[in-house]
């Protein structure tokens, strides 16, 4: 099974590459919105087919992580911890191509 999760676009392949290179299962199922897909292509006729934010917004920014019974806690554990690892790698990395310095934006509050 998997669980389905969004990030920013702009991160979205990088995290993937990343938990791919640690061992974690992690895949993006539909890169091309369905609203696109060729079996909708009828629809393209229609105004009515640009107008699906929805399927864009998730065609760009959902990653499908493993989930399920036959995975362990500890194994559930470190999907998680990869995952959150790699989100921040990801961002920082972002960040710094952006000119963002890269550094940490939370507020110290």
């Amino acid at each position: 099974g998997v669980y389905t999760v969004r990030v920013a676009a702009d991160v979205r392949d990088l995290v993937v590459a990343r938990l791919q290179q640690r061992g974690i299962g992690a895949s993006v199922y539909y890169r091309v919105a369905i609203s696109d897909q060729p079996v909708f292509a009828h629809l393209q006729q229609s105004p009515a087919a640009t107008h699906f934010p929805t399927t864009f917004r998730a065609a760009q920014t959902a990653i499908s992580l493993p989930i399920g019974p036959h995975l362990t806690d500890a194994e559930i554990d470190r999907v998680v911890a990869e995952f959150q690892a790699a989100l921040n790698e990801a961002t920082v990395s972002a960040a710094a191509g952006r000119g963002g310095g890269g550094g940490d934006t939370r507020s110290a509050d």
